[in-house]
């Protein structure tokens, strides 16, 4: 199936989106900006994110050449996959940690709705 007929599917009979769990859906879309089919795609993909409910779609800046592509990926990274320091305590004993990525905020609602 293409991606355009998975988006007009009509109801949500065996889509996989949302995901059941928590997570993101990260696109990154290789192609020149001259491409006359970028924006299309770029659309459809938006709307296979927000179908998703999070996550986002990410472009090279600039003509298509390894170094945008580069760009892309470090950008991307940067944004996506941000560190979270923190110290676990349990009585008396304390530990520094890193967490990459940062942990996604879960609540026993949405642990709830997921199992149904």
């Amino acid at each position: 199936m293409s991606l355009e007929d998975f988006l007009n599917r009509t109801g949500n009979q065996g889509m996989p989106l949302p995901f059941s769990f928590p997570g993101k859906l990260i696109v990154l879309c290789i192609a020149a900006p001259n491409d006359p089919q970028l924006s299309t795609a770029v659309a459809q993909y938006r709307r296979l994110v927000d179908l998703a409910g999070d996550g986002t779609v990410h472009i090279p800046e600039g003509a298509l050449s390894l170094s945008s592509v580069q760009a892309m990926m470090k950008s991307m990274a940067e944004v996506e996959f941000v560190s979270y320091q923190g110290t676990l305590t349990c009585g008396h004993l304390t530990s520094k940690v890193t967490l990459c990525p940062t942990p996604l905020v879960s609540s026993e609602a949405t642990e709830l709705r997921n199992l149904a």
